[in-house]
């Protein structure tokens, strides 16, 4: 786990377990204009127990967004969304499934996991940005975002 802080702004988690992946979801963010702080793992089950920890003492977590990569090999991102849904403090954080996949399927998987939505990388730094700041993502011909009809939903309320 690293992070990178602004103690005013809630944090933005990138689960990847490429950390090559992780450096440019960081620059993505950085040349998209977010200044919140950014916390990485590369192993989702200690992404898990992050999050367990900070629900068992808070009521609400401090976490802008959350972006999970699809395939790792301990636990798919499907099932780390289903857990991290299943904590009431993460009901209102987006989390958005970060993958090179564009397969129906997997778009299917991760809006059946609880997923706020599906980016296909490589990620435009606007639509990262977008997410972030509680925006719909503009489309892009490359590396495009779906957003599932639960974000657009709360986003408009």
């Amino acid at each position: 786990m690293s992070a990178l802080s602004t103690p005013s702004l809630p944090s933005v988690v990138l689960i990847d377990d490429e950390p090559e992946e992780i450096f440019f979801a960081v620059h993505a963010l950085k040349k998209g204009g977010v200044k919140h702080p950014v916390t990485t793992f590369e192993d989702p089950e200690k992404a898990i127990d992050h999050f367990k920890r900070a629900c068992a003492s808070t009521a609400r977590i401090p976490v802008a967004a959350v972006f999970c990569d699809v395939k790792m090999p301990e636990l798919t991102g499907f099932e780390v969304v289903r857990i991290l849904r299943a904590m009431p403090q993460m009901k209102g954080v987006p989390i958005w499934m970060i993958s090179g996949s564009d397969a129906p399927s997997d778009l299917e998987a991760a809006k059946n996991s609880g997923a706020d939505g599906y980016i296909v990388k490589p990620a435009n730094p606007a639509q990262i940005a977008a997410v972030v700041h509680g925006q719909e993502p503009p489309a892009f011909k490359r590396g495009s975002a779906t957003p599932f009809g639960s974000w657009i939903a709360s986003r408009s309320r």
